[in-house]
């Protein structure tokens, strides 16, 4: 008898790369996203964010906007610029009220837009929707 709900058994598959210069906020919104079924990978930097989507495949990626060296911006600028990755959906978080920097983040090819702290519910069904597509 198979005892998991429709939503874990829908998510497990799924791997999300979470991106954000600050341990603390990596570790709560892995606690919270792992807890709903998905695969979590971590990154401490774009540089390493851009490394990893070399090498893995993820369904979508969770990118702080403000990271010292490459911020947010620059790393969806360089995913957005590499064939392979350009149909990644990308999800920025940001410490900003979202409508201050939404124009920019979606002008380089951001889907969503959440200003923190985020809503977990939300947060939670804004990754269902982009990793399901319209």
């Amino acid at each position: 008898m198979n005892t998991e709900s429709p939503q874990s058994s829908h998510t497990k598959q799924h791997r999300v790369l979470l991106v954000d210069d600050r341990p603390e906020n990596l570790v709560f919104l892995r606690d919270y996203l792992q807890n709903k079924g998905f695969e979590i990978v971590l990154s401490l930097s774009g540089e390493e964010a851009l490394a990893q989507l070399n090498h893995q495949s993820f369904a979508m990626v969770l990118l702080d906007l403000e990271m010292p060296e490459l911020s947010g911006l620059e790393v969806l600028q360089r995913i957005r610029a590499t064939p392979s990755l350009n149909t990644t959906p990308v999800a920025i978080l940001t410490a900003h009220p979202a409508e201050d920097v939404e124009d920019d983040c979606f002008e380089a090819g951001a889907q969503l837009v959440l200003s923190k702290p985020v809503r977990l519910r939300q947060l939670n069904r804004s990754i269902q929707e982009l990793i399901s597509g319209p």
